[in-house]
C-alpha cells in the first residue's frame, strides 16, 4: 500500500467513525479510532503547522460531537 493509499484509508476511517459517533454507535470506541487515525495521518504527512492545527481542531470537534451525542441520547 502506498503512503497516499494509507492516507486515504485513514481519512475514510475518520469519516466513518464520525458518522457512527453522530449516530450514537460505540461513541467512546469511535472517538478512540478517530484519535488513532489522526495520529497516523500526522505520521504520513510532512510536518506542517497547518495540518497539526487542523488535526487538533478536528479532534476537538469530535469530542464536542461525542458530548452532544451523549447528551441527546440521555434526554
Amino acid at each position: 500500500m502506498t503512503p497516499a493509499e494509507m492516507l486515504s484509508a485513514r481519512l475514510s476511517a475518520i469519516e466513518n467513525a464520525v458518522k457512527r459517533i453522530a449516530e450514537g454507535q460505540a461513541v467512546a470506541a469511535e472517538a478512540a479510532e478517530v484519535r488513532a487515525a489522526l495520529l497516523d495521518v500526522l505520521d504520513l504527512v510532512v510536518r506542517n503547522p497547518g495540518i497539526d492545527a487542523a488535526v487538533d481542531d478536528l479532534y476537538r470537534s469530535v469530542l464536542a460531537l461525542m458530548e452532544a451525542t451523549a447528551r441527546s441520547l440521555s434526554e
